[in-house]
């Protein structure tokens, strides 16, 4: 027992130094309590003891420490203590010190006790399987009242999820439900559980429940506690069936007397024992033949009746209903036989049929065929029918005599390809099929066959026009009869010139079409099947028609060899023949002719290549006339090019005729002149006494007359228009112009120092006389240069500016 001083002197706690709080919380397995003692009042060393105890709420010891103090009068001791293995939850720590100790009022006491609160770590778990709560609800969600989950219903979990530590947690819910035929993946959305409490998360399955063993995993995200094995929830559940109809079916056949091939007729009777109405079909077969097959309500504790009905031979007859589920103690078909005298089909070969026709592609036609027996007593009617991926194809039916075989066949089309498989059966309406006579054949199937179309080049030529090289490529499998169409396109329409069917082997077919001299934009081929089905192409390819083309011109030479030629001289006209176009021309024919239409010469012309040009030189004796107009005509690739000149014939040649010297006007002019000239001199001179001053003058020595003409010729230009004419170099006297008529004087070109000075006649004096000499004056096209040519004159003239021809009265 403590003994406390009456004169408050001894040691003591001082209260506010204690570092624990009532109900403080750590999260550590320890702590270290601390407070301060003091020696209060005391003249001397004061003893005590000190006990620390952690107890459970319980008050289960947890442990003791024990020790003895001794303090100086007036001192304070820090005094810390620390505490390990705290367990989960709460403790109490209780102090006491005993010996010489005192209390002062409430700030120093000799014990205390204070409850420590260790946290529990996060410990999130789903609660275990037989807490979670499975009921059935409808579709929005209510209860449906039934003490199990039934077939049909929609499923809702109540799952406990379980906080057993001090802090809060949120996370998400994990949902994996798998039952018979469905399934279903849930996750939710965060959702929050707080410390020490349990949340109930509610699920409703969006899928209906199917009658059996449903499977269930539930997890939530990681938690990061330190159990996550309580986090995971594997189980399962039974759903039980809902209420079903309780189903009987009964048939009885309504005539006595059955004769094969006629009608034969059943009563079925279906019966509804159940609690809940029935909603369903049902269905008649005879043999493999469906003869009933229609929709069927039954009410609760209700009978229908159905008549079923067949042409009469040996077979059985099943008939079943299906549509909603039905109890288990139902029974959902009946079968009944009927026996008649009839033809029997057996096979009369193998027991399958004959596959005709392959190897197949996707869109070709596959033929079954199969030899059939009559073993029976009187004739009948029989047929082999197939179906493929729920198409029915039936043959033709074939009537057998007893003991009479035939063959029976039916041709099916493969709309797939790969592996298909073909589920075959004979039937006969009038007769039985031995057992074993259907089954199942599987036909290989390969992809479709395709076609590629190409042009491989179009060319044009001057000699052939338009062709073209073509291939058609069949690719791999059987041969194949195909349109082919080649031709050409203008304006967007299509014109062709062959159209044939051919039969295409796989591999490459190809050919060349000329299609000559049309107006087209483009070439094209046309390829379809006949009676197949190509995979994926195109059925038609064209190709553009080069543009380029020789461009052809023709020009005469506007100098004829020689110049002016007379009428019956040879001479020679030169033709410039040009292809300025980037293709090479073809071969034709010039012609030169005169515009009379008389033919001169007609010659070939190899073809030019492009970008060049010929000369072509024609000589020929010069036809009459003062001027020849002449036509060249170049005919070259269906078109025919023209060129037309006018060249000026020579109607005088002056170099080889000279006119005669008129000696006689000659000298009597000379002597009129001399006597002329004495008069005026005369006169003169008697007219002043101041000698006038002498005007100079030029007199021109008389020339001496050759006898004969100079071989040398000058040329000399006519005062009028300007010709240029060719005279002997020492012809002196009288020129005419064969253009425009003009005649003037020419002299013999002589030495400057033969000239004599002679007086000049004074201008006052000179009368100038206006002389109408019958010219006019015309102007070149070409140049607008002024010419003057006699008037009556209409003939062509040649502009010695630009030397253009031209004629004078256009």
């Amino acid at each position: 027992m403590p003994v406390v001083s009456a004169s408050n002197e001894g040691l003591s706690i001082e209260l506010s130094s204690i570092n624990l709080q009532d109900f403080d919380s750590v999260e550590e397995s320890y702590y270290e309590l601390e407070f301060n003692i003091e020696n209060l009042g005391s003249s001397a060393p004061t003893f005590a003891n000190i006990s620390l105890e952690m107890q459970s709420m319980s008050g289960e010891s947890l442990s003791v420490y024990d020790e003895s103090l001794e303090l100086s009068p007036g001192e304070i001791m820090a005094f810390s203590h620390n505490f390990t293995e705290i367990p989960y939850g709460y403790v109490v720590i209780s102090v006491m010190m005993t010996g010489n100790v005192t209390t002062l009022e409430s700030t120093h006491d000799y014990n205390f006790q204070r409850t420590l609160h260790r946290l529990i770590p996060l410990n999130i778990s789903i609660g275990q399987s037989d807490s979670i709560i499975l009921e059935g609800v409808d579709s929005s969600g209510q209860n449906t009242g039934n003490l199990t989950v039934n077939d049909g219903d929609h499923l809702q979990l109540q799952i406990p999820i379980i906080n057993s530590g001090d802090y809060d947690w949120n996370g998400i819910l994990t949902i994996n439900l798998t039952e018979p035929i469905l399934s279903e993946n849930f996750t939710s959305q965060p959702f929050a559980v707080p410390a020490m409490q349990t949340t109930i998360f509610y699920f409703n399955s969006s899928i209906i429940m199917n009658e059996g063993l449903v499977n269930f995993v539930l997890s939530l995200n990681d938690s990061g506690d330190s159990n996550q094995l309580d986090e995971l929830v594997v189980f399962s559940s039974t759903i039980y069936p809902p209420p079903l109809p309780h189903m009987t079916l009964s048939l009885n056949q309504n005539s006595s007397t059955v004769v094969a091939g006629e009608e034969v007729s059943w009563n079925l009777q279906v019966s509804n024992l159940g609690e809940v109405e029935f909603n369903g079909t049902v269905d008649c077969i005879f043999g493999t033949e469906s003869i009933l097959n229609t929709n069927l309500n039954i009410s609760s504790s209700s009978v229908t009746n159905l008549s079923v009905s067949t042409t009469a031979r040996p077979g059985l007859l099943s008939c079943s209903i299906g549509g909603d589920r039905i109890s288990e103690l139902s029974d959902g078909s009946v079968n009944i036989s009927l026996l008649v005298e009839s033809a029997e089909f057996e096979s009369a070969g193998g027991d399958t049929p004959a596959t005709l026709l392959g190897p197949w592609h996707e869109g070709d036609t596959a033929r079954l065929s199969m030899l059939v027996r009559n073993h029976g007593s009187i004739s009948g009617h029989v047929k082999i029918q197939c179906e493929v991926n729920g198409i029915s194809y039936s043959g033709s039916f074939i009537e057998l005599g007893s003991d009479e075989a035939g063959e029976v066949s039916v041709d099916v089309p493969m709309l797939n390809s790969g592996l298909q498989m073909l589920n075959w059966s004979l039937e006969s309406y009038d007769g039985s099929i031995d057992s074993g006579l259907f089954g199942v054949l599987n036909l290989s199937i390969l992809d479709k066959q395709t076609i590629v179309i190409e042009i491989e080049s179009v060319t044009w030529t001057a000699e052939d026009g338009i062709s073209f090289d073509w291939n058609v490529f069949l690719s791999s499998g059987v041969d194949r009869e195909v349109r082919v169409r080649l031709g050409y396109i203008d304006s967007l329409t299509e014109n062709f010139l062959v159209d044939k069917n051919i039969l295409l082997s796989p591999g490459l077919t190809d050919g060349s079409m000329n299609i000559g001299f049309v107006d087209a934009e483009k070439v094209i081929v046309r390829v379809n099947e006949i009676d197949w089905v190509a995979g994926f192409g195109f059925s038609s390819v064209n190709l553009d028609v080069p543009s380029e083309r020789p461009i052809y011109s023709i020009s005469f030479d506007s100098q004829s060899n020689p110049n002016r030629p007379t009428a019956g001289e040879t001479a020679e006209v030169s033709l410039t023949l040009q292809n300025t176009g980037t293709v090479k021309g073809s071969s034709g024919v010039l012609v030169l002719k005169t515009s009379a239409g008389i033919l001169i010469e007609e010659r070939s012309i190899s073809a030019l290549d492009p970008q060049t040009s010929v000369v072509e030189r024609f000589n020929f004796a010069w036809p009459e006339g003062d001027e020849v107009s002449l036509i060249s005509t170049w005919s070259v690739s269906e078109q025919r090019i023209n060129a037309e000149n006018i060249f000026i014939s020579s109607v005088v040649k002056i170099e080889e005729e000279s006119q005669p010297i008129p000696w006689t006007g000659i000298l009597g002019g000379i002597a009129l002149s001399a006597g002329i000239i004495l008069v005026i001199r005369i006169r003169g001179s008697n007219r002043s006494v101041e000698p006038s001053k002498p005007r100079p003058s030029k007199e021109k020595v008389s020339k001496e007359t050759n006898s004969e003409l100079s071989d040398e010729k000058v040329e000399i230009s006519c005062p009028e228009c300007s010709r240029q004419l060719r005279i002997p170099s020492n012809y002196s006297g009288s020129v005419r112009c064969p253009d425009c008529e003009h005649s003037f004087e020419v002299e013999e070109k002589i030495d400057p120092t033969r000239e004599i000075e002679q007086d000049k006649i004074d201008e006052k004096d000179s009368i100038e006389e206006q002389i109408n000499d019958g010219k006019v004056q015309v102007s070149c096209p070409d140049c607008s240069q002024t010419l003057r040519i006699p008037e009556s004159y209409s003939g062509s003239v040649r502009c010695p500016a630009c030397k253009s021809i031209f004629r004078a009265g256009d």
